[in-house]
């Protein structure tokens, strides 16, 4: 089940009981010491003010406090806390017994940081993220490396254990990372979508300019908005009518020229409040204006959403256009290191926006974003990776993952996923990493989450596994059955969401680095050859095709297809017969539409079909036609030709 939301009050008191050390020494006990919010809901972000009093000491300061994503199964909660600087404090599932067992997680971490490195960066847990806020505890950075100030504390520690009580929150040992140089990606990708303000200054600056003229309204605006022209005007004479009352009450229509009408209803269109300068205007008619405004648009809902939809339109289409060059360098860095992680014979398993970092410093340009050779995508959370070389023992990672971002395959033991996909457990691990950028990508063409409803599939996934354990149920039955559900959910969603986005992602075009385009080449290929043996073997089954192997090895789908309905048509042919070559016509419609999904990658390639390439890989990997009686079909315009293929599988 989906975790409810965690109780922040040992996070806050954490830092409060940090601060009273910072502000005092050890050992000392204030007057007072509080926490009181600024801003924000405890769920989504908040800004909180401490304030400590003793005697004649008076001190303040603020710390922010952020939930990092929402996980499933076996997964730690993370915050990202601003506290002097930028940290991660993520908080174990179960608690750590001792600091033995602490240092070994650390140490895991570490190990597949050092595979990673130096071509991908990443955070992990340090001592010397959180000990060094405390006075007492800090080591000279000038005197000593970073890994002998961390080798330093883990000594110290070892002495005198009571000091371990720095590590713990709620009594309970926590990891700190330090992310003072970087931004998270998701922040990068949340601010360039952000177009709220803008909305606002279009409504008031350019939406009041045009609206004498229509020309000049459909220019800006297009000319299908024309009806919503006509509502704004019609809108704006209400005001202009309800304006004169007022001012004649007041006797001061001579003071209001056309264009301050305009900027006052306009302002209060927006949503902001009317700067009216006071002049000869009586100090009541402010407020009598701005009450009898939120009656007027309060009463005519319907009219006032059509026309800001009308410059939220406009003003997104401009937003994307001044950042194209940075989403296409975003999108090349996600599919570089989707190549590196592979290179590496490593998955991450919970790739997503709030796991990642800009690898550069925060004092750099955004214009940047747009040359992926300038900086990269670094990893913070580690803890659920699996590295599946060859020479190493394959380890059985975390069973966890986040919803929006996470596959069925997330959440089975390894012994399952190696008898639902024998001689393929890595593809399956690097998989839904794949799975993962699909979600990515798309939220950084459009800031918006791709897969939230089959999001909602994996608390039930849990549920049903839980409820197997208790029973002695079939796990591989379950996943089966599970997989048929999740793929029509995801499919569906796929196809619904891109098509929404069909505009956005067709016109961004994005040019392939050589060993990227190798790679999903590769990828295609793979599923060609097995295709391409699928043909071969459904020719040995069958006696009559066995006649015509030469010619159907060589065959277009188009020319086997042929053949099948004509064969059909005569009668004489056998159930049996027109069932395999009904099988040999799907599978050279997928090789097909491999070779032409592999030419597509040379030239510039469009959003929409990289995810629905992505997409197709991802899904002909983990789910199987017999496994599901009412199987999922891919339907989007991306992928429906490769549905015909994967039927036969």
């Amino acid at each position: 089940m989906g975790k409810s939301q965690p109780d922040i009050k040992p996070l806050i008191d954490y830092f409060l009981n940090l601060f009273t050390i910072q502000t005092l020494g050890p050992g000392k006990e204030p007057e007072t010491v509080k926490a009181e919010p600024v801003s924000g809901q405890p769920s989504e972000g908040s800004v909180y003010e401490f304030t400590l009093k003793s005697g004649s000491t008076k001190k303040q300061r603020r710390m922010s406090l952020e939930p990092i994503g929402a996980g499933v199964g076996s997964k730690s909660m993370c915050y990202k806390v601003i506290y002097d600087e930028p940290l991660v404090i993520k908080i174990p599932p179960k608690p750590i017994p001792d600091f033995s067992a602490y240092l070994k997680s650390i140490q895991r971490e570490h190990q597949i940081v050092e595979r990673l490195s130096p071509e991908i960066a990443c955070v992990f847990p340090r001592l010397e993220a959180i000990l060094k806020k405390v006075p007492f505890l800090k080591f000279s950075e000038e005197r000593f490396t970073p890994e002998e100030i961390e080798n330093a504390y883990i000594n110290l520690l070892l002495r005198k254990p009571g000091l371990q009580q720095y590590l713990k929150i709620g009594n309970k040992f926590v990891f700190f990372m330090n992310l003072s140089r970087h931004q998270f990606f998701n922040q990068v990708i949340e601010s360039m979508h952000i177009v709220k303000d803008r909305v606002r200054e279009d409504m008031i600056k350019n939406m009041s300019e045009v609206l004498p003229d229509p020309d000049a309204f459909g220019w800006l605006y297009g000319e299908e908005n024309y009806p919503v022209y006509l509502s704004l005007r019609g809108l704006f004479a209400e005001y202009e009518a309800s304006l004169e009352n007022l001012a004649e009450k007041y006797e001061i229509n001579s003071f209001i020229p056309e264009y301050r009408r305009r900027e006052w209803f306009f302002s209060a269109l927006a949503g902001a409040q009317p700067e009216i300068e006071a002049g000869d205007i009586p100090g009541q008619f402010p407020a009598e204006l701005q009450e009898q405004t939120t009656r007027l648009l309060a009463a005519n809902k319907q009219t006032t959403a059509k026309i800001y939809r009308t410059v939220y339109k406009r003003v997104q289409r401009q937003n994307f256009d001044t950042n194209r060059s940075r989403i296409k360098g975003m999108v090349i860095n996600i599919l570089q290191l989707l190549y590196q992680l592979k290179g590496r014979n490593l998955a991450l398993r919970d790739l997503k926006p709030d796991n990642m970092y800009i690898d550069r410093y925060l004092d750099a340009a955004d214009h940047i974003l747009a040359d992926p050779s300038l900086y990269g995508l670094g990893l913070i959370d580690l803890e659920t990776a699996v590295c599946f070389d060859p020479e190493i023992e394959l380890q059985q990672p975390l069973l966890a993952g986040t919803p929006a971002y996470a596959t069925p395959a997330h959440l089975f033991p390894n012994d399952i996923l190696r008898k639902l996909y024998p001689e393929q457990i890595d593809r399956v691990f690097y998989m839904q990493d794949w799975y993962a950028v699909i979600g990515i990508i798309f939220h950084v063409i459009t800031g918006r989450v791709l897969f939230t409803k089959t999001a909602r599939l994996m608390p039930e996934i849990i549920q049903a596994k839980r409820h197997a354990s208790r029973n002695n149920g079939d796990f591989k039955k379950i996943y089966k059955n599970i997989s048929g559900k999740f793929w029509a959910s995801a499919i569906e969603e796929f196809k619904e969401k891109t098509s929404q986005q069909q505009q956005r992602l067709e016109t961004l075009e994005v040019f392939l680095p050589a060993h990227i385009k190798n790679l999903f080449e590769k990828a295609a290929a793979r599923e060609q050859q097995r295709a391409h043996k699928a043909i071969k073997s459904w020719l040995k089954k069958d006696e009559v095709l066995r006649r015509y192997r030469k010619a159907l090895m060589g065959a277009s789908y188009a020319v086997v297809a042929h053949n099948l309905e004509k064969w059909r048509a005569n009668g004489r042919t056998s159930d049996a017969t027109l069932h395999a070559l009904s099988r040999i016509a799907r599978y050279k419609f997928r090789e097909e539409y491999l070779s032409n999904s592999i030419r597509e990658l040379s030239g510039p390639v469009p959003a929409d079909f990289l995810l629905s390439f992505i997409f197709d890989r991802v899904f002909y990997t983990m789910y199987r036609r017999r496994w599901s009686p009412s199987q999922p079909r891919l339907v989007s315009p991306g992928l429906q030709n490769a549905q015909a293929a994967h039927n036969s599988s």
